[in-house]
């Protein structure tokens, strides 16, 4: 799951939901400036899944 903000308390709690929720992985991208890049991930996935009429699909960010 990718995150960002400018609160590191609420980003820490919100981490930790998502750890609790069975995310295994949680990237800070920093502040809320990177919500601009999110909201448009948000855009694609959605037209994706429009486009192959379903919305059980995912992105996935490969780590060396």
């Amino acid at each position: 799951m990718l995150i960002c903000g400018n609160d590191g308390s609420a980003k820490e709690t919100v981490t930790h939901l998502l750890h609790e929720f069975g995310w295994p992985s949680v990237i800070d991208l920093g502040g809320i400036e990177a919500s601009r890049e999110l909201e448009t991930l948000c855009i694609l996935w959605v037209k994706t899944a429009m486009r192959l009429q379903s919305f059980d699909i995912a992105f996935k960010v490969l780590r060396k």
